[in-house]
């Protein structure tokens, strides 16, 4: 299910976004007249910050890694002149994309890896009273 975010809302909306996926692995591809191009294959996402007046506005930062000292890999994407956003979901409502549509055409999209659930715990199918007695 796709969502059109109005402009009114994308500094709320990117706000939100960037809390519920602080560090949740993504890619970036752009399409534009030179064809498909993946920016970025994975990476945590650091935030998305949106400048409503400045120049080339409106203009959105994608921030990649860098979420540490240890992290070395980051970088920042700029997208000039954005005309329309439109957010992604899957059948349980949660995000898997977001695009963005520039003044010029080109689209960015923004890939987010499925969340990962936590697997319960495997508990042994051992106890100890069924090992035998001259292992102890």
């Amino acid at each position: 299910m796709s969502n059109t975010i109005e402009v009114k809302q994308w500094n709320s909306y990117f706000k939100d976004f960037s809390e519920r996926n602080l560090k949740r692995q993504v890619s970036l591809e752009i399409f534009d007249e030179l064809g498909a191009q993946k920016e970025v294959k994975k990476l945590p996402l650091a935030g998305i910050s949106v400048e409503l007046e400045c120049l080339n506005a409106p203009r959105l930062e994608i921030m990649f890694g860098g979420l540490s000292a240890d992290e070395s890999e980051h970088l920042t994407h700029t997208i000039a002149n954005v005309t329309k956003i439109m957010s992604r979901a899957d059948k349980h409502d949660v995000e898997d994309a977001v695009e963005f549509i520039s003044e010029d055409g080109t689209k960015t999209l923004l890939c987010l890896e499925k969340k990962s659930e936590k697997t319960p715990e495997k508990k042994s199918k051992f106890r100890v009273a069924e090992f035998p007695s001259w292992l102890f």
